[in-house]
Parts: C-alpha cells; structure tokens; sequence
C-alpha cells in the first residue's frame, strides 16, 4: 500500500491496488489447496490443483510487477515532462 501511497497518479494507484488484492487473492486460494492436499493427500486432483494455484500465484505477482514497471516509467517521464507523440 505504501507503493500506491507514493504514488502521485490515481489510475496507477487503483491499478497498484486492484494487483495487490489479486496477489491476496490468489495466495488465499493456494493455502486453502495446499491444507486440502495436507488433509487428503490421496485426493484425486489435489497435487494439480495445489501446482495450478502456485502458478496462479506466480503469474498474480508477475502482472503486478509488469503494471508497476509500466506505471513508475509512465510517471517518470510525465513528471520530467518527455512525452512521445504519435
């Protein structure tokens, strides 16, 4: 939140946000597989649903890095006023 916080640009910060409540989300999601398959190991499908959910957690993690990058580069180059125009 502190990132958002330091933020200047509103969309950015909702983007920063909405990424950081996926990331809960999802890490959520794969501690309740990771207790299912802990509680049932011969349960059909656990080991899948435990691996897809790291992945999602994965991939959680790396679109909010992605839109932050884009974002900080975004801003920097507003704040010293260098914009391409197409």
């Amino acid at each position: 939140m502190t990132v958002a916080g330091s933020n200047t640009d509103a969309h950015a910060q909702q983007q920063i946000i909405g990424g950081l409540k996926g990331v809960s989300v999802v890490s959520s999601k794969l501690l309740l597989a990771a207790k299912s398959l802990h509680a049932d190991p011969s349960a059909p499908n656990a080991k899948n649903l435990l691996a897809q959910a790291a992945r999602n957690v994965t991939d959680s993690i790396n679109q909010l890095i992605g839109n932050n990058i884009s974002n900080v580069m975004y801003v920097h180059v507003v704040q010293n006023r260098v914009l391409c125009k197409t």
